[in-house]
């Protein structure tokens, strides 16, 4: 029964402003077989790290303007919701590499951008696999209260356990949670037990608590074409209303594929995409997880 037990890399949270002392003693607190020179490496990758997420978030921040203090602290889900879509945007339009802005926000269409000086109607949608998300979620909720009931009785429990799960092979979640709940708690206490036959790769770290972690096998599956065709042509119908409300002659519609996790992402063959006149000026496909823009345009 083989759990990877070999990989044994080493997970630590070290606050971002952390001098080298402060992250020297952090690391030494869980092993003392780094070298100086190694820790220096180590604390050089983590300062360029914070470094360029503080940049790209300091550059995020510009590009969404006033909106930022209008929805940021904010609790509620429509805020929340709000957020999440400017954000999409936001990564959006740093990902084009060009001068650009979100000027207003609205509903049809949801957002006033401009992009090197021109002003430009953009329609916001999201496609995601609804059946591997509901799947994910179902695993995420088991994990979350298998941890903390394994915390409960083992509070000196200090592993980490990344776990992959065979999603064409998930059993309902009373089952989910009994089997793996035995599992685990035969791993904490050294007296393994069969691993379940839908969990198929296990790795076992050192970890300054108790925590599982649902680890995805992040190839993406091929789109669902009609189904992604049906969600374009919805949005298609509405572009006279989005033009006569922003004023605008030129319609972006932002498609981000997005899920809740890699799982969820999608491939797209635009080879096998069906050819389609279509109103919007541009069709944007943006990968959330990825960050990238796969399609400037169908047409």
């Amino acid at each position: 029964m083989n759990n990877d037990r070999g990989n044994t890399e080493l997970t630590v949270n070290v606050p971002k402003n952390a001098n080298y002392e402060t992250f020297k003693a952090i690391i030494h607190q869980r092993t003392n077989s780094k070298t100086e020179e190694e820790l220096q490496e180590l604390y050089a990758q983590f300062k360029e790290l914070n470094e360029k997420e503080e940049k790209e978030r300091k550059e995020l921040i510009a590009i969404i303007g006033d909106l930022y203090d209008k929805y940021n602290g904010k609790t509620d889900y429509e805020s929340q919701k709000k957020m999440r879509e400017i954000n999409d945007v936001a990564c959006y339009l740093l990902d084009t590499g060009k001068e650009s802005r979100i000027v207003a926000e609205g509903e049809s269409p949801d957002f006033i951008v401009e992009i090197e000086g021109e002003s430009i109607g953009l329609e916001h949608t999201v496609y995601i696999n609804d059946e591997v998300v509901a799947k994910i979620s179902t695993i995420q909720f088991v994990f979350s209260a298998i941890e903390k009931e394994i915390l409960e009785k083992n509070p000196e429990a200090k592993l980490l356990f990344n776990v992959g799960i065979d999603l064409e092979h998930l059993p309902n979640k009373n089952y989910l949670r009994t089997t793996c709940y035995e599992y685990f708690t035969s791993l904490v206490n050294n007296t393994e037990i069969d691993r379940p036959v839908f969990i198929k790769s296990l790795i076992v770290s050192p970890h300054e608590t108790f925590q599982i972690k649902y680890n995805e096998d992040c190839r993406p599956t091929p789109i669902d074409i009609d189904h992604f065709e049906k969600k374009l042509d919805a949005k298609n119908s509405k572009i006279e209303n989005y033009k006569a409300k922003s004023g605008l002659n030129k319609i972006n519609l932002l498609m981000i594929i997005d899920g809740i996790g890699c799982k969820s992402n999608f491939y797209i063959d635009l080879a096998k995409m069906p050819k389609k006149e279509r109103a919007f000026s541009e069709i944007i496909i943006y990968n959330r997880f990825e960050k990238t823009i796969l399609v400037g345009k169908i047409s």
